[in-house]
């Protein structure tokens, strides 16, 4: 049994000539091309090594895809192609109606409201509105009956993200879904032992009939909460499946709130210094990140030989394929930690530096400034931006925490002359260095800066949870 090839047509135009030829349609067009140029002429083919080369177009369009077929490309019999320097802009199109031209860039910006924007639309709308409800289950008025109406939904939205993941193949929706339930259980779990009535927490609140257990966030309630998160978020992994990445920076969170609850049901802690012990443990897991990312992608450890026969043993011969798909997965996990670690950042500083003292906005400062050195160990943008976004807001509340409690003079010279200090040296930054060699002196001071930073974060957290005053008392 043969097969037949499909022969096609065509008609290629150069500057001076043209050349109609039949072919194949299941050969692609860079292995036709030398055939095409030998047609065109010899004088052709030389002027093509001064300009990189000929490409094939139809009028007005890009050059086609030299890897695909005519058959892809949808090459038709009696089309002309035109012989086009690759290094040669397209050519813009001529139009003899105002109306019409205007119309045709309308439709190339492609900014029209087609259904996947309503549909996204949509779904971002249900999801919003999902997501508001598992804060406003907190304010309603009830405890228990809220929490099990809390842990109700969340087992629901559960159910809903299976349903969209193996069912729908929406992998994205049924991530989201996963992370508000979780939300909703985290809320439930401060609710289902509050047994305290509702209180308002503002005078304002109670003028609005928000009301909330005064005890919702003792230590044990705290504690529930924290387990119900972990509890709803393997769940949700197990019934996404392909969102692995998505969840490990929720896992992050979550992991740093069951910790703070612990600290507080097992020592007494407050919020201040519990989130201080948090603040100790990010600077020290930030540096391994990267490796936790790769084990998780389960990419090969690389060999170092031992001997002249492990040297001969080794092949040199890895599966690219795997290993390029592997590397995008551990780029992936390792997005989703620097987030994960970014929220509980922020989380740690609104915490610490409002009602930590000096010792708290000492400690935000010290996070802060971590965070900012740090993110030079990232090169991609998407890992290095929130460690950078979370840097400069807790930057923004170490100002504003410490401009409210400080005198008139002190906030005239050192707060307002601070920010001019720091505006002047990142708008130099931006403007002049970026782009610039530096010394590797340069490098080095910032790596030593590093160092003594994150090492003094961690007397700054035991000052802030109190570990001091308590050494003190124990010694007498």
């Amino acid at each position: 049994m043969s097969v037949v090839t499909e022969m096609c047509r065509i008609t290629v135009r150069t500057t001076q000539s043209r050349v109609d030829i039949s072919i194949p349609d299941d050969v692609p067009l860079s292995e036709l091309l030398p055939t095409v140029l030998h047609y065109a002429g010899h004088d052709v083919t030389e002027r093509g090594a001064t300009h990189g080369g000929w490409v094939l177009s139809r009028l007005g369009e890009h050059a086609l895809d030299g890897s695909q077929t005519a058959h892809h490309l949808r090459i038709h019999d009696g089309e002309v192609l035109y012989l086009t320097p690759r290094s040669a802009a397209e050519p813009a199109c001529v139009h003899d109606d105002i109306v019409n031209a205007v119309a045709s860039a309308t439709a190339d910006r492609g900014r029209k409201w087609g259904h996947g924007h309503a549909r996204r639309y949509a779904t971002a709308l249900g999801l919003v509105a999902l997501a508001a409800g598992a804060p406003a289950v907190l304010y309603t008025g009830t405890t228990a009956l809220a929490g099990v109406v809390g842990f109700a939904v969340a087992l629901l939205l559960t159910a809903f993200a299976a349903l969209a993941s193996r069912v729908l193949a929406d992998s994205a929706v049924a991530a989201a879904s996963g992370l508000i339930a979780a939300a909703y259980a985290a809320t439930a779990g401060l609710l289902l032992l509050a047994a305290e009535a509702p209180t308002a927490v503002e005078p304002a609140a109670e003028t609005l009939g928000i009301l909330a257990p005064s005890n919702a966030l003792a230590p044990s309630n705290a504690l529930v909460s924290a387990a119900a998160t972990l509890l709803f978020l393997a769940l949700a992994a197990m019934a996404v499946g392909d969102r692995g990445p998505v969840f490990a920076g929720a896992f992050v969170v979550s992991g740093c709130y069951g910790l703070g609850a612990v600290l507080a049901f097992t020592l007494g802690f407050d919020i201040a210094p519990a989130a201080a012990a948090v603040a100790a443990l990010l600077v020290l897991v930030l540096p391994v990140l990267p490796m936790l990312g790769y084990r998780l992608a389960r990419l090969p450890a690389p060999t170092i030989p031992t001997g002249p026969q492990d040297v001969r043993d080794d092949s040199g011969e890895v599966d690219g394929v795997a290993v390029r798909a592997g590397a995008d997965l551990a780029d992936r996990y390792l997005t989703g930690f620097l987030r994960g670690i970014a929220a509980t950042a922020l989380a740690v500083l609104v915490a610490v530096v409002p009602g930590g003292g000096l010792p708290g906005a000492l400690l935000g400062l010290g996070l802060s400034l971590v965070l900012l050195t740090q993110a030079r160990a990232f090169p991609c943008w998407p890992h290095r931006l929130p460690l950078l976004v979370t840097a400069g807001i807790g930057l923004i509340l170490v100002v504003i925490f410490g401009f409210a409690g400080t005198s008139t003079g002190i906030r005239l010279t050192a707060t307002v002359g601070g920010l001019l200090l720091v505006a002047a040296a990142s708008v130099g930054y931006g403007l002049f260095a970026v782009g610039r060699r530096f010394s590797p002196l340069w490098g080095r001071a910032l790596d030593v800066i590093e160092i003594a930073l994150v090492v003094s974060v961690l007397p700054l957290a035991a000052w802030t949870a109190g570990l001091f005053t308590w050494i003190r008392a124990v010694k007498g």
